[in-house]
């Protein structure tokens, strides 16, 4: 039996084990990118493949926010900056 949005969202705010929170965020994520359909058992990650995914992205999650950051901050000193 399919899940509503409703009883997904239901579930996403009543979980606490982490298990519950990973699986919740899962049948979310996988209604979203399909439409009408629950997240089938294997689509959902074990904790061991949530860090092992985190820690092959912090890198470039890392790198990508510094960059950011300095794109930000030459943004913002150009208005301050006084021609000279």
């Amino acid at each position: 039996m399919v899940k509503t949005d409703q009883e997904l969202s239901r579930a996403l705010s009543d979980a606490c084990a982490l298990a519950e929170i990973l699986a919740a965020i899962a049948a979310v994520e996988y209604r979203r990118n399909n439409p009408g359909k629950d997240c089938p058992p294997d689509a959902i990650p074990t904790e061991d493949e949530l860090r092992d995914w985190l820690s092959e992205r912090l890198p470039y999650m890392h790198d990508e926010a510094s960059r950011r950051l300095i794109a930000l901050a030459d943004a913002m000193r150009g208005p301050f900056m006084l021609d000279m």
